[in-house]
């Protein structure tokens, strides 16, 4: 009989709980019973589980970790529920076998940190890279922006300038005139909009489509 099995035997519990499978198991107390529903049910919630044997794999990472679970508290307490003296060194033996099956399992049906980072396409680095890249691009577009805004004030301030010194016919030969002045802000407005809007249509459009 193996160290797992011989502690299996001895743990057998009465108070039953249902598993993800639809499996019934048995645990030793109530407050194990909820420890382990409420485990399966952030695994539920936060994982998908397309066929019975990865939900009866899920099963026993419950298993084993409600079982985990108990010898850490028993280790903690130097004994168990029943006020018996524990042996240490047997249960951190135990922990840290079944501690090495869980992360076995976890990696096998996707629900490990890494099978995690891979499903969402990016791992934290490549995150923080993306991140710099698209605050790079916002300071480029915004560069872009703030040299168009002093090329138009500064052209602006000229057709003023010009004006000013003009005669009233001279405004009115030279197209100088106030109202001509404040037609032509209307007719650059749309050229300074399109410094945003070919930037929302090209890589913002892309980063909210990632988000």
């Amino acid at each position: 009989m193996s160290n797992m099995d011989e502690f299996e035997e001895v743990d057998e519990g009465t108070v039953e709980v249902e598993a993800p499978s639809g499996a019934s198991f048995y645990v030793l107390t109530n407050e194990e019973k909820e420890y382990f529903e409420d485990k399966a049910a952030r695994y539920i919630d936060d994982n998908r589980f397309v066929n019975m044997s990865d939900l009866q794999d899920l099963d026993r990472i419950l298993m084993m970790e409600t079982m985990v679970q108990r010898w850490g508290r028993w280790l903690s307490l130097e004994s168990d529920y029943w006020s018996n003296d524990v042996d240490p060194e047997k249960l951190n033996k135990a922990i840290k076998e079944f501690s090495m099956e869980i992360r076995q399992l976890k990696k096998a049906i996707g629900i490990d940190r890494v099978s995690r980072d891979k499903d969402k396409g990016e791992s934290v680095a490549a995150y923080l890279e993306n991140l710099r890249q698209r605050g790079k691009e916002f300071g480029i577009m915004r560069n872009e922006s703030a040299v168009r805004a002093i090329t138009l004030f500064h052209d602006m301030a000229a057709l003023i300038t010009f004006s000013d010194n003009c005669t009233p016919e001279e405004r009115k030969e030279n197209h100088v005139e106030e109202k001509d002045i404040v037609q032509w802000c209307r007719d650059i407005i749309p050229e300074f909009k399109e410094i945003d809007e070919a930037f929302m249509e090209s890589s913002q459009r892309y980063w909210i489509e990632e988000m």
